[in-house]
């Protein structure tokens, strides 16, 4: 099907709805380009303390106020619905990912477990961000660090009075590293969790506990260094 003939030439109806929602896409790209890029003004690695004395009780300070510009943001584009939750999709799965390039990547060699603690209440605190601004279904981009409730959970490191957080950091703070071990376990209770990830975040445990005077804290740094090991002889060579 075509136009009438104008200057220029015929235009053809279907190729000139293919070029505009290309170019509807390529908006919506840059876009959130330009979201994440002011949000790692905010989000970098130099925020947090790596090996914290003990765990705090409130989530950090700047996330109030990266949260705060991008829901100004979001919610003052003048789009539809479904962009705007596209931008706000890529938007957190970048934050979603900047928390696990933290504890897995080569940019913090070295972690304790309150560190991961006090990762997991800024995650806890973008969870009920999320909620109060009715998009609570938005918190699937946290599925390695998902919320569940705290019934049953008996660890040293209590996160919140209402839930704990699963997957990755849970198996860790849970000390449940032989029972991710089990394969039938892995296949229900951790499906989302990376193997390289957990022996990434085991490794730098073991590190600071081989760092410290403390005897406790070697043992315990030990103890994360075999779990490394035992992780790693499960998935030989598989990627993070």
């Amino acid at each position: 099907m075509t136009s009438s003939t104008q200057r220029g030439g015929i235009i053809r109806l279907p190729s000139a709805s293919s070029s505009f929602e290309i170019t509807i896409e390529r908006a919506r790209t840059r876009l959130t380009d330009l979201i994440i890029d002011k949000l790692d003004q905010w989000f970098d690695y130099g925020q947090y303390e790596w090996t914290p004395r003990q765990r705090e009780s409130s989530p950090s300070m700047y996330l109030y106020e990266l949260v705060n510009w991008l829901t100004t943001i979001v919610d003052s584009l003048n789009v539809k619905e479904e962009y705007k939750e596209e931008v706000y999709t890529g938007s957190l799965a970048h934050i979603a990912n900047s928390f696990l390039g933290f504890l897995t990547g080569r940019d913090v060699p070295i972690l304790n477990e309150h560190a991961i603690s006090n990762i997991l209440i800024d995650v806890d605190f973008l969870g009920d961000e999320l909620k109060r601004i009715d998009r609570p279904h938005l918190s699937s981009v946290f599925e390695e660090l998902r919320f569940v409730s705290r019934a049953s959970f008996s660890a040293s490191f209590i996160l919140s009075d209402r839930h704990y957080p699963r997957q990755t950091c849970t198996i860790i703070l849970r000390n449940a590293v032989q029972e991710y071990l089990v394969p039938s376990n892995r296949q229900t209770k951790y499906a989302s969790v990376r193997p390289k990830r957990l022996q990434a975040i085991l490794d730098k445990l073991a590190r600071y506990g081989a760092s410290q005077r403390d005897q406790q804290a070697r043992e315990l740094g030990e103890r994360r260094r075999k779990e490394a090991e035992a992780v790693g002889r499960v998935f030989p060579g598989e990627s993070r």
